[in-house]
């Protein structure tokens, strides 16, 4: 099938609309309401198009191209129309920089926004170097206003948190309200008012944190004109450098365009690429910037004198730090990994470890250990199955133990989009409040006797006395089964009890192997806990997840990090220090009260500061880079590391970049793939394969509300009003 299109024959493929093939065949038609990502809106009317056939102009964007068809898209009383309609487009909108002779000029020369409250001009406007509006009055040539303007006036909006709303910019193209239901499945604001006084906003134009808002920043991404904003990088100057990187905020990996100027993170906004589909959260787009600068960073090393931690030079901090390890047994030293160590880093920390002789290694995550003793003898790795785009084709989805509010928040746009082609979505949570609003929800007494009850009624359904638990799960049980493919994700919630955690883990494995299981995905609780993991960094596990099958070695069932632990080497810090702790190293970004505590502080690098490997939830590979300038004299986690183990006299640690380091792990870490998923064991070589060390000083505090072991809302005041309101306690 072939369409012609300004006296040219193109190929049509099935479903596309006009505008569709235009723009797959680089044909310029204007538009301001289109997004690709977005349902047909027809609504800026820029977009019409001549069809041979059709009595009047029709728009391109919602109109499917069909065989045969004839269409003009530059005919000059086309162009006549679209730049009337833009007229009355402008006639509301401050257009001052818009019809600007010297507009160039004036960006070359201000290459930065002036300040100010209220925009009325290109000094004061934050789009202004990439105004979609712009430059369809460029391509149309309109450079004047024949009609008569009229300012709306409308109040600004700047007592929310991270966002900054001036609807006076507004041309009612309606992206923001269609990425926010559309992709989002929020839908916290919509179309209001009619007329000259149409707008956007929320139900009674309240504010954005009380509504169903989860602060995603999708409106912010697809406005054309820079009606809404963000508050912290609103005026920020333009970056000198540029890159791509992926956050390690949550473990759902997302892709992530940053710039740096001056050596400080400006800004992160999400990539086009990624699994996470041009989409970010909260945290992700407007948390790490200020933290990465907060003014609270740890900056020069620091050795404990007479009582006192005192300032050091690196090689004096080293030294102590060596001699107070050296000065215990190996089965008396113990480290704690953070969960936000690239790959290379948690290997290097690891391989410090064994080299000291010690396998008293654990990460700071309360899901780890139980998910290690679950999977651990059932599945050949402890790595989940399937990717979160494949949840995209499941007819069922059982979220457990979190709303993925915060903890996962891109895996939701998967689980929406999943809702869309009519899948049953179910969210098993205790206290639920912030919640994706399709969902099921279903309140337990407890995880572990809930899950064992939906498991006996996948098996055999009715055969129990009615109970409020025994129907939920009867319900859930039902659209498991009838479901073509099942997607089940296990989140922190659901381990804030080590034994609990792993009864969960493993009933989930049956659960998925019961029914038509398609994707069965770990929330981890941590940015990174999956390649940790790889790395080999936690009892009983060497790089590539090889599980020690020494049982004599590990058969006591000791506490890696309780009794008999003198020495401890923090990477993060511990809740409390454990009883009988002699010598504390603690290695971090920020200082704690545990830090307050330690012998030697050696000042590392946050994610967005250094380089090297990170391993999503669902197994996918990737790649950290910055060009950020770390406060002073700290380093990247993996200098200390290699710095330390040369210092200790160990072998294995010759290493001059990160590039060696990755080759050293030993595992296909290539940026985009997926490593091999678990696999499930035969029933018969299912076995407890690693001992009961797990949550050696937890449970650990909430990591969706931390990074590194630090509260966010410390740097981020606006995180506390949202987490606030949202009344997020997992």
């Amino acid at each position: 099938m072939t369409a012609r299109i300004d006296g040219k024959d193109y190929d049509i493929i099935e479903g596309e609309t006009i505008l569709d093939i235009a723009r797959r065949n680089d044909i310029y038609i204007p538009t301001l309401c289109n997004h690709p990502d977005l349902s047909a809106f027809g609504g800026c009317r820029l977009c019409l198009v001549k069809v041979e056939g059709f009595r009047a102009f029709v728009p391109a964007c919602a109109t499917p191209v069909q065989d045969d068809m004839v269409i003009e898209t530059t005919e000059e009383d086309l162009d006549d129309l679209r730049r009337r309609i833009l007229q009355l487009i402008l006639s509301e909108h401050p257009s001052a920089c818009i019809i600007c002779a010297d507009r160039e000029e004036c960006l070359d020369l201000h290459p930065d926004p002036t300040k100010a409250g209220r925009v009325t001009g290109c000094r004061f406007c934050p789009n202004r170097n990439e105004c979609d509006l712009f430059d369809v009055v460029k391509a149309l040539g309109v450079d004047d206003i024949w009609v008569e303007t009229e300012y709306k006036d409308v109040p600004l909006y700047r007592r929310d948190p991270f966002i900054h709303r001036d609807y006076n910019l507004c041309i009612l193209c309606g992206r923001c309200v269609r990425v926010c239901a559309e992709i989002r499945g929020v839908s916290a604001i919509a179309f209001t008012e009619r007329s000259h006084d149409a707008t956007i906003g929320t139900a009674f134009q309240g504010p954005l944190v009380d509504s169903s808002c989860v602060f995603c920043g999708a409106c912010e991404d697809v406005c054309p004109t820079g009606s809404i904003s963000s508050k912290m990088t609103r005026w920020v100057s333009i970056p000198e450098v540029t890159g791509k990187s992926t956050c390690v905020m949550c473990p759902a990996g997302c892709a992530m365009d940053v710039g740096f100027k001056w050596g400080r993170m400006t800004i992160t906004e999400p990539s086009e690429e990624g699994e996470n589909v041009a989409q970010a959260c909260l945290k992700g787009r407007y948390c790490t910037v200020p933290l990465t600068n907060s003014k609270d960073r740890l900056e020069y090393p620091r050795v404990t004198t007479d009582g006192v931690l005192r300032p050091v030079k690196w090689e004096t901090a080293l030294e102590t730090a060596v001699e107070g390890l050296k000065g215990f047994a190996p089965e008396e030293i113990g480290m704690i990994v953070s969960p936000s160590l690239t790959v290379e880093e948690a290997f290097l920390a690891q391989r410090i470890m064994r080299g000291l002789g010690s396998d008293n290694i654990a990460i700071a995550s309360n899901m780890a250990g139980p998910m290690q003793k679950a999977w651990g003898g059932a599945m050949d790795r402890v790595a989940g199955i399937g990717t979160m785009t494949d949840i995209r084709d499941c007819d069922a989805v059982l979220i457990v133990g979190t709303d993925l509010s915060l903890t996962a928040a891109v895996t939701q746009v998967h689980v929406h989009a999943a809702w869309k082609d009519g899948a049953s979505v179910f969210n098993v949570k205790i206290d639920p409040r912030k919640g994706y609003r399709h969902a099921d929800v279903i309140e337990p007494d407890a995880y572990g006797p809930f899950m064992d009850i939906l498991l006996e009624e996948v098996k055999a359904p009715g055969q129990q006395p009615h109970t409020p638990d025994r129907d939920a799960a009867g319900r859930i049980a039902s659209a498991l089964k009838d479901a073509d493919k099942t997607a089940i994700l296990v989140g922190p919630g659901a381990f804030r009890d080590a034994a609990e955690g792993t009864q969960v883990a493993k009933l989930a494995l049956e659960l998925f192997e019961a029914v038509n299981g398609t994707v069965l995905l770990p929330l981890w609780d941590g940015g990174n806990v999956q390649g940790v993991l790889e790395a080999g960094a936690s009892r009983c596990l060497t790089p590539g997840q090889c599980i020690e099958q020494d049982s004599g070695k590990y058969s006591s069932g000791r506490n890696p990090l309780g009794e008999g632990i003198k020495a401890l080497y923090l990477t993060h810090p511990v809740p409390e220090i454990p009883e009988g702790v002699e010598f504390v190293v603690y290695q971090g970004p920020f200082g704690s009260q545990v830090s307050e505590r330690a012998d030697v502080i050696l000042p590392s690098s946050m994610f967005s500061e250094t380089e090297g490997t990170v391993i999503s939830l669902d197994g996918r590979v990737g790649s950290i880079t910055s060009d950020a300038r770390l406060p002073n004299m700290a380093k990247p986690d993996w200098k200390v590391f290699i710095d330390m183990g040369r210092a200790l006299g160990l072998d294995g640690f010759d290493f001059e970049a990160v590039a060696d380091i990755t080759e050293a792990v030993g595992l296909p870490l290539e940026p985009g793939t997926h490593l091999p998923p678990g696999e499930p064991l035969p029933e018969g070589d299912r076995a407890v394969r690693v001992d009961d060390a797990v949550n050696p000083v937890g449970p650990w505090p909430c990591s969706a509300t931390r990074y590194r072991g630090r509260e966010i809302a410390e740097d981020v005041e606006d995180f506390l009003e949202v987490a606030a309101s949202w009344g997020w306690d997992e």
